[in-house]
């Protein structure tokens, strides 16, 4: 994924810069070199522009999935405690556990919610690095026309910025849940994100049956006789008597506390 990603970001660029020369040149201005293009407000926007939305999307999907389930999804658990609800201070004596949870108190609260708040930040700070460099690409554009740049304030007021946020966010918002509802109905033989081509279509979690918990979490967690206890937060039937729309305010809450 790694090598696609920079792959892509090497085109982008390259096709960038010959964009932003040819429209120099319509309008009798040097080109632009390729240091130079890189570092402008315009790349640099679209850039933030697009890698926003990437993390929204994570963030959403690693959030949400802790609180709801989609009937028929193999993501859904099977009828078991899901080792990801285990309680982080039962493996606290272990050797084997990461530093923040051997330490316990406050580092094993953060680090029990690090992966969402990891994601949730990379938003923010790739939400303002869009938002930074739109304002200055704006104003350079109304310099190069003889207007009055605005304040970044009045930038993220204005209904251009938003569109740029939100065709990124409505695309990435939609392909999620394309994803999970087709993976109910279709399969793909050898993905981990498929259910097996032989199971039912009503199976919830087939992927993982096959699988018990304490397989699931290997030797770490059964060693020493340890079990599997679930937070009852995370009880199915409490989910089920909870407006989706709750759930989404706690999973937001969840993840800043």
């Amino acid at each position: 994924m790694l090598a696609l990603f920079f792959a892509s970001l090497v085109r982008q660029a390259l096709a960038g810069q010959a964009s932003e020369n040819a429209e120099l040149a319509d309008q009798g201005q040097p080109a632009l070199s390729r240091a130079a293009y890189l570092t402008s407000r315009a790349f640099l926007s679209s850039l933030f522009e697009n890698w926003e939305s990437e993390f929204l999307q994570m963030w959403a999907f690693v959030m949400l999935t802790a609180y709801l389930f989609q009937r028929g999804s193999p993501e859904k658990y099977p009828d078991a405690p899901a080792p990801q609800d285990r309680d982080p201070a039962l493996d606290a004596g272990k050797a084997k556990a990461p530093l923040p949870v051997r330490l316990g108190g406050m580092a094993r609260v953060v680090y029990s919610h690090s992966l969402g708040l990891a994601l949730f930040l990379l938003f923010i700070v790739s939400f303002v690095l869009h938002c930074v460099n739109s304002a200055l690409a704006a104003d350079q554009a109304q310099l190069h026309n003889e207007d009055v740049g605005g304040s970044l304030i009045a930038h993220v007021a204005e209904a251009d910025f938003w569109f740029e946020s939100f065709q990124n966010w409505q695309s990435k918002f939609l392909s999620t849940a394309v994803l999970i509802v087709l993976a109910i109905f279709m399969r793909e033989r050898g993905s981990p994100e498929s259910k097996p081509v032989g199971g039912p279509t009503s199976c919830h979690g087939c992927r993982l049956a096959a699988l018990s918990p304490s397989s699931l979490v290997g030797d770490f967690l059964t060693e020493e006789g340890s079990d599997l206890r679930v937070s009852p937060k995370t009880s199915t039937s409490a989910l089920g008597r909870e407006w989706p729309f709750v759930l989404f305010l706690k999973a937001v809450i969840h993840s800043m506390t």
